[in-house]
């Protein structure tokens, strides 16, 4: 919670923020009422290894990574002499390159009718035809589409361009855009997320990889 009041948090963009939150959650489940002192890097490393085997790379190096950031505040804070997961040697997930042909998107949107889930079906299609990472489609608010002369604009602040706190404006696909107005005709306040699970609730990303996976 201090941390999440500190100047560095704060100031981080509000998806960067509801991502680092859910970090903070899954951390806490493991770690809450062990001494930050007595995480060295053995101990947290052994976790590396179990999140690893669990979730692959990305998931377990996200996690490891903001437990370091967490580290790296309780030093400044004086709680630790020093963050001791510096450095700690991961597994960098490969690049993601390639793209999936027509039959295999049809296919995944024939699965994705078939389990009656809006919010995937249209995250598909976010996904083939505005070509944007799957954290910026289950994060999406009502608020960044603006249609103007009957075409929809995606105003959209993209997680790997959070730092530079640069907006892409993207226009939305014809094919896309008939599910993006059905899904924003049933939000009822502007900084609603498009898209939700089945049961209304948001994703995270081990959420939405699930998802996807049953749809896959």
């Amino acid at each position: 919670e201090i941390y999440q009041r500190s100047p560095k948090f704060i100031t981080l963009a509000a998806k960067t923020q509801h991502a680092h939150k859910k970090d903070i959650n899954r951390i806490l489940a493991k770690w809450q009422g062990t001494e930050m002192g007595k995480l060295t890097k053995p101990i947290v490393y052994k976790w590396y290894e179990a999140l690893f085997a669990a979730h692959g790379p990305s998931v377990s190096r996200r996690l490891i990574k903001m437990l370091s950031i967490l580290m790296s505040y309780a030093e400044l804070k004086g709680v630790v002499a020093t963050n001791p997961l510096y450095r700690m040697q991961m597994v960098t997930p490969k690049a993601r390159k390639r793209i999936a042909s027509w039959a295999e998107f049809d296919a995944l949107e024939t699965a994705a009718i078939t389990l009656q889930d809006d919010g995937m079906r249209l995250a598909l299609y976010l996904g083939m035809f505005e070509g944007q990472r799957s954290t910026d489609i289950f994060t999406a608010r009502a608020y960044e589409f603006v249609e103007r002369d009957q075409v929809l604009h995606w105003h959209i602040l993209r997680s790997k361009d959070t730092r530079l706190e640069r907006q892409s404006i993207l226009v939305i696909h014809d094919d896309a855009a008939p599910l993006l107005r059905a899904a924003l005709r049933h939000v009822t306040l502007p900084d609603r997320h498009i898209i939700t699970r089945k049961d209304g609730c948001v994703y995270d990303d081990e959420k939405f990889s699930k998802a996807f996976a049953d749809v896959r």
